[in-house]
Parts: structure tokens; sequence; C-alpha cells
């Protein structure tokens, strides 16, 4: 199957969040959201990724650009974790709406995000893909110095909230580390792993072994790699 991609954007608050639908119509409700990570980061980096799903598995996506980044643009210093997983939230009961059983895929800053919205959310599967977490004061804190005053403590992660919600999620999820990665710490990695702790749920892990931190640049330039990134999440799909 040729994908297709559907743009659009939406109002969220004085923003307009753009994005798009990948499948087969306009009215698809996918059931995979995207979730990009922060810095330079935007949706697009997901669309190699999104078309493999498509073309070979016929699983539909949705991604968008936060506050910040990407199309949507903005000021990023307006917006925290908090409005990000607001943000999210917003995409998926508008565009998710027919959804049975959500997936969603985030990176970096985003894997927090994904973990997040699962308290609020049926969501059937995480993939975490160089995943980061973050103490709990720093959810409501908008990005600038004070929210980089608390990550900057060290050991901060330790007192993230990421780690009683994972223990209570029933859905799998599937951990994607970049060997080379000197942001995201191999303890941090750990906790991850063992924090899946439900009689449900399974953790299951893939290693980039040459990847960096930027590990959705690494498998943009990696097909074998990619592929069986794309292979795995069909499969915790179903």
């Amino acid at each position: 199957m040729l994908p297709q991609l559907y743009p659009f954007q939406t109002p969220f608050l004085d923003k307009n969040l753009y994005g798009d639908v990948l499948g087969n119509n306009r009215s698809s409700s996918p059931c995979v959201l995207f979730l990009h990570g922060a810095g330079q980061a935007n949706r697009h980096r997901f669309l190699p990724f999104r078309e493999g799903l498509y073309q070979q598995y016929g699983i539909g996506s949705c991604a968008f650009d936060f506050i910040g980044h990407g199309e949507t643009g903005g000021e990023l210093l307006s917006s925290s974790l908090q409005q990000r997983t607001a943000q999210a939230q917003h995409i998926i009961e508008k565009y998710c709406t027919d959804c049975t059983a959500l997936h969603l895929i985030g990176a970096s800053m985003s894997a927090y995000t994904a973990v997040k919205l699962t308290q609020s959310l049926q969501v059937a599967s995480l993939t975490l893909m160089v995943p980061a977490a973050y103490d709990q004061r720093a959810y409501t804190v908008p990005f600038g110095d004070a929210f980089s005053k608390i990550l900057r403590q060290p050991h901060s992660w330790e007192a993230s909230d990421v780690w009683g919600i994972l223990s209570t999620f029933t859905g799998n999820v599937h951990l994607v580390v970049a060997a080379l990665d000197n942001v995201i710490p191999s303890d941090l990695i750990d906790r991850l792993y063992q924090s899946v702790s439900h009689p449900s749920a399974q953790c299951t892990k893939t290693v980039l072994a040459d990847s960096s931190h930027q590990c959705l640049n690494f498998l943009n330039h990696q097909p074998d790699a990619l592929q069986q990134l794309i292979s795995d999440t069909a499969m915790l799909i179903g």
C-alpha cells in the first residue's frame, strides 16, 4: 500500500497545532501516535518509520509538531512538560477517536509524555526511544532557566513519577536504546526496564549499537536497523 499523508491543523489554546495522518483516507482514525523529542526535533523525522509501518503492515499513524517545533512553531518557553501532555491528548481526542487500542511511540522527552498519557488514557503499548525521565517538580515549570536548574541537579531523574506509573501499566513496553547515548544514563534505562512490573506487562529492549542520542537520524540512514524496528513495532501492535 502506498502511504498518503493528510495534513491537518487544529486550534490549541492560542496556537494551531500542525500535524498529519498517514493512512488510506483523510478520515482515517489511526491507533498509533508518534511523539517527537525536544531540541530541533519535529514530526518529519519519523516519516520513514511511519511509511514502513503502513507499506508493510497497513498500520496507519498520526504525528504532530509540539508548540515550539516544526510547522507549529511558536515560543518554546511558553510551553512545559505538562502542556506537551495536554497537546498530545488533544490530538488523540481529535484524530484517534475511533481507536480501540492506542499505541504511543515517543522519543526522548516525549517518551516521558507517552508514559504520562497512560494515566488518563487507555494505552495498549509504549515504544520509548532513547527515553528521558524528569523530576516531578519539573512537570509544570515552563521550559527555560527554572526548568533547566531542576534538570541540572545530580540524578534529578531519580525523583521522577515515571517509575510508579510504569509499575501499574498493563500493556507492553519496548525500549529503544542508543549504545552511544551521552544524554540518557544507563542507570535510567535499567530502572525503566525494572519498573515495568505488572503481571500482564512485558518489557523488551533493543540496543542500537552504533547510535548516539539522535537515534532517528541513525535509523534513517541504517535501513536494516530501521527495518528491524518496524518489524518489532508491528509485532508489538499486533
